[in-house]
C-alpha cells in the first residue's frame, strides 16, 4: 500500500489488465483484436442526425448533402464518419485556457475566434471541415457492417501518427467504467485537427496534426499533434484528477 492507503502502480496495472481482459473475452475477442477493430472499423448504415453533433465542448454541424454513417468495431457501433462539408464550433470555457487558445489559434488563418456574450469568459473557435471521423461509445446505430469504414485521409493519419490511437482512449475509458470518451479526426481546408475528450484525466484537448520530426535525436518523421486548446473537464486546473489505471 502507498502512503495514502491506495495500491501501488503495479497493483493498479494488474487490476486494469484483468478488467480489460474480462471485457475482451466477454465479446469473444482478445484485447489486441478489439483495439485493431476500433482503429480500423467497418462501415455500418447511414444515420440521420437530429441536430449538431456534440463532441465534448465542440459542435459539428453537417451541411446539406453531407452523409453520416455508423462505424462498427466487431459488430458494435464505435463512432461516426461524416463525408462532406461541416462547420466546427469549439467552445473554450475555462478562463485560464482562453488567452492561451487565442495565442495558439492566431497562427492559423483558417481558424476563426470570437468572444461569446461580451463580459463572460467564453471563446468560440470555428472553421469549415471537409470530412470528420468521431470515435465514441453510444454513437451510431447497430446494423450490418459493409466493408472498410475509414476514408483514405483518416487511415493515412492513423498510419503515420506519433500520438495515441482511438482504441487507447476508448478501451481505457471502458476499463474505468466511463462512456464519454471521444476521439475525433477532422480534415479542414489547410489543417487536420484532432480532438480528444478524456474523462479519465478530466481534460479535453484540441490539436493541429501536421508532419514533423521526432522530438529527440532519432530524426524520425511522422504526424505529430500540436496543442491549440487544453481545458479541464468537471474540475479546476488546480484540482487533482483521480489516479488513472494504466495497462
Amino acid at each position: 500500500m502507498t502512503r495514502a492507503g491506495f495500491p501501488g502502480r503495479g497493483v493498479l496495472t494488474l487490476a486494469v489488465a484483468l478488467t480489460l481482459g474480462s471485457a475482451a473475452s466477454s465479446r469473444g475477442a482478445t484485447l489486441a483484436e478489439r483495439a485493431a477493430q476500433i482503429d480500423a472499423p467497418e462501415r455500418g448504415g447511414e444515420v440521420t442526425l437530429a441536430g449538431p453533433l456534440a463532441v465534448g465542448r465542440a459542435e459539428i454541424v453537417p451541411e446539406p448533402g453531407t452523409r453520416v454513417h455508423t462505424l462498427m468495431a466487431g459488430g458494435v457501433p464505435c463512432g461516426l464518419v461524416l463525408e462532406g462539408p461541416a462547420q466546427l464550433r469549439y467552445r473554450v470555457e475555462d478562463r485560464f485556457s482562453i488567452p492561451v487558445a487565442e495565442r495558439n489559434v492566431r497562427r492559423f488563418s483558417t481558424l476563426m475566434t470570437k468572444r461569446l456574450n461580451k463580459g463572460t469568459e467564453a471563446l468560440e473557435i470555428s472553421t469549415r471541415l471537409d470530412d470528420a471521423v468521431i470515435w465514441g461509445r453510444g454513437l451510431g446505430e447497430p446494423g450490418q457492417a459493409r466493408g472498410a469504414g475509414l476514408p483514405d485521409w483518416a487511415a493515412k493519419l492513423l498510419a503515420g501518427r506519433r500520438f495515441p490511437a482511438p482504441s487507447h482512449d476508448l478501451l481505457a475509458a471502458e476499463a474505468n467504467g466511463l462512456e464519454s470518451a471521444r476521439y475525433a479526426l477532422m480534415r479542414g481546408e489547410l489543417a487536420d485537427l484532432l480532438l480528444r475528450v478524456d474523462p479519465r484525466a478530466g481534460e479535453e484537448n484540441l490539436y493541429r496534426v501536421a508532419k514533423g520530426v521526432e522530438r529527440g535525436n532519432t530524426f524520425r518523421e511522422g504526424l505529430w499533434e500540436t496543442a491549440l486548446v487544453s481545458q479541464p473537464i468537471g474540475r479546476a486546473w488546480w484540482d487533482r484528477p483521480p489516479a488513472e489505471l494504466v495497462a
